[in-house]
């Protein structure tokens, strides 16, 4: 298979009018190890990009009267990241932020924040199969966006250890790591969160129907509902 192939073959239907930008990646990626493809929009425009082991690669060809514009970033001068809602993901480059917006296939999306982020103790797909695995599939979908989102608010070697979805004064995503409670909503506009270290709790209690009242240092913090439902006795097993 050669390289615009693969590019293709992986962007799917978002790369049925894109020949012209395929073209000029499978030029500027030959060599390098392609990690993702996809359909994005920055600064207003569509654009295809392509992640490399090496880089980050972005081609813009216009239908009429326009020139073609091809950009690149390297890995080595990523100094920071953090994706949301709405498939998005804003990279800072030395200087240059760098706002990608509604990007797809989701896979490809999840496989570009995966290469810029490099090694870590959790990948985003392990967390995605986590997740439909301790909430099932519906339930799963519904914090998209927050299990894509998570690694970038994890240490690189923080352990995530259990999952559920709870309420406090918002609702979102429990993750239960080797070190402590993060409770995390991402949205597109929003990003919403509580935590609280492990080693704080100084006891718990289940309150019913659904919820969990926990004593961390002085303070008293009750779930008001976790669910699924054997979720919570599972957290609080844990926990004790």
């Amino acid at each position: 298979m050669t390289r615009r192939e693969e590019l293709r073959a992986r962007l799917g239907p978002y790369g049925l009018m894109a020949r012209r930008e395929l073209d000029a990646l499978a030029a500027t990626t030959e060599g390098e190890a392609l990690e993702a493809v996809v359909y994005t929009v920055w600064r207003w425009k569509g654009w295809i990009a392509a992640a490399t082991d090496g880089g980050l690669f972005l081609s813009r060809r216009p239908r009429f009267l326009r020139r073609g514009q091809d950009v690149a970033w390297r890995w080595s001068d990523l100094r920071e990241m953090r994706s949301g809602g709405a498939l998005s993901v804003d990279l800072v480059f030395a200087d240059e932020r760098v706002e990608l917006r509604f990007m797809g296939p989701h896979d490809e999306f999840v496989a570009l924040l995966e290469a810029a982020r490099g090694p870590g103790e959790a990948t985003t797909q392990e967390l995605r199969e986590l997740a439909r695995t301790k909430l099932g599939t519906r339930l799963a979908f519904g914090f998209e966006a927050t299990i894509d989102g998570a690694r970038d608010r994890l240490e690189p070697d923080e352990r995530v250890q259990r999952l559920a979805v709870a309420k406090l004064d918002f609702t979102g995503l429990l993750l239960v790591t080797d070190r402590r409670l993060l409770l995390l909503n991402v949205g597109m506009r929003e990003e919403r969160r509580w935590e609280a270290m492990r080693a704080d709790i100084r006891g718990l209690e289940l309150v019913e129907p659904f919820g969990l009242r926990l004593e961390i240092g002085d303070e008293v913090v009750t779930f008001t509902e976790i669910v699924p439902l054997d979720r919570r006795d599972e957290l609080a097993a844990v926990l004790r």
